[in-house]
Formats: C-alpha cells, structure tokens, sequence
C-alpha cells in the first residue's frame, strides 16, 4: 500500500473509531465490501422503492404491516419508522433510486432495515460533522437525521462512497426466549 493509501486507510479507522465512541457504539462505519456481506447474509422480506416524498407514506405503511407482528410497544414501533422515515429522507435528499429492504436476520434478535441510495454518497472529510453535529446540513434542512436515527433504533451501521451511501438500523427485538418470529 503506498503512503497516501495508508494514510486514507488510518484515517478511515480513526473515524470508524471516533463515531463509534462519540455514539456509544451505536454507529459502526463500515466498508463498502462489510455492508455488501452484512446484506448478503440475511434474506430481504420486503424491499420497497422511494422515488419521491409522496411515497414515504405508503413506504412507512408497508414496513409497519410487516413489523407489528413482533409485538413492539407501539411508541417504540413508531420511533423506530421515525427513523426508517429520516433515512429514506436523506436518500432521497442526496441521492437517487433509493431502496428501503426489511432483512431477516437468521442469528441475531433484531429487526434491521437497509435504506440505500445511488448517490455521491457522504464526502470522506465531512463523516464526522455529518453524523456527530446537530444542526448541520449541506441542503436547506434541520440537519437533525442523524441524531434522530442514533436516538430512535439500538445499532446503526454507515456504509458511503462515492457511489453512494447504505444504512442500517436495527431495532433489538426484547422477545422472550421461547417464541420465535418471522422476520
């Protein structure tokens, strides 16, 4: 790897680490091949496209159909589509053909929806602003997205390049042992 790789490279991984702390542990930043084999590894029940804000509704509809048999309180149901709803938001702000997948998860009691999008992605030297201030935004909004989605779901893993950008947000799903659902 020559200096300039290296140095991207350490640079990554010092953000990686950084919002990992600054969150909690809540937001993983994860590489573009990670998020592929994270995806790849559960089955996708539901995928709905959003191609404007007119379809947030109905999108929010479909996933909440889906969800409700999980027996989730229903405030916490309603937090966790607030922020499924800012995700796809933002995608739709910044980027364009963006897909909303519900993905059963075959090892881990979460529910995890990937919310992606085909755009210019989050520049690399604005990661840290972008996720970790309140208030910012390259476009004419609140710039509150982040701190919505880091409020409002128990795990939220960042994938972007200049391709564009995944999330993933997972809801821990408190179930007793003894029953099992589909998701």
């Amino acid at each position: 790897m020559n200096r300039a790789g290296g140095e991207k490279a350490e640079t990554w991984d010092a953000f990686r680490q950084l919002l990992a702390e600054q969150t909690q542990g809540k937001l993983i930043l994860l590489t573009v091949e990670e998020t592929e084999r994270m995806i790849g590894e559960n089955d996708a029940v539901l995928t709905y496209h959003v191609n404007s804000p007119d379809d947030l509704a109905p999108m929010r509809h479909a996933i909440r159909i889906y969800i409700e048999g999980v027996c989730l309180p229903s405030k916490r149901l309603f937090h966790y589509l607030v922020a499924v709803n800012e995700a796809a938001t933002n995608a739709l702000l910044y980027g364009k053909n963006v897909s909303v997948q519900i993905l059963q998860m075959k090892e881990e009691p979460f529910c995890r929806i990937a919310v992606s999008d085909c755009g210019e992605g989050i520049p690399f030297g604005e990661l840290p602003k972008a996720v970790l201030l309140r208030g910012y935004s390259k476009r004419n909004t609140l710039g509150v997205g982040f701190p919505v989605m880091l409020h409002y779901t128990d795990r939220l893993w960042l994938s972007t390049s200049q391709n564009g950008t995944v999330l993933m947000l997972d809801l821990a799903l408190d179930l007793p042992a003894t029953r099992k659902v589909k998701m």
